[in-house]
């Protein structure tokens, strides 16, 4: 009777161990789907939120309307050069005796 017993035991165990691990890949199989859901969800709203956020179409310094991606680019491409100015190729260089009559640090 008490092999008998063992041994149903033992059975009813590995039942219940093939059906955990078959619970287990199903709801690992639901997360892989859902999260790739989520993930197409994702994509779809980063490549609304890049639409909303491009610029069609702007007016230049004339207030003309420009249309179009290398037009508006150009547009405000200028508009910023000519906001930032040229560089400055003139400089002077600092004079070494003006860098020597304060506070010094050293590289120790």
């Amino acid at each position: 009777m008490q092999e008998k017993q063992r041994v149903v035991r033992e059975r009813y165990i590995d039942i219940l161990d093939s059906s955990t691990k078959l619970m287990r890949q199903q709801s690992k199989l639901e997360w892989i789907n859902g999260g790739n859901h989520c993930t197409q969800f994702f994509f779809v709203k980063m490549k609304q939120r890049k639409q909303a956020n491009y610029i069609f179409s702007i007016y230049d310094d004339p207030r003309n309307r420009v249309e179009g991606f290398k037009a508006v680019a150009k547009v405000m491409t200028e508009f910023y050069q000519k906001l930032l100015g040229e560089q400055n190729s003139k400089r002077t260089h600092v004079l070494q005796k003006i860098m020597e009559t304060g506070p010094i640090l050293d590289s120790k």
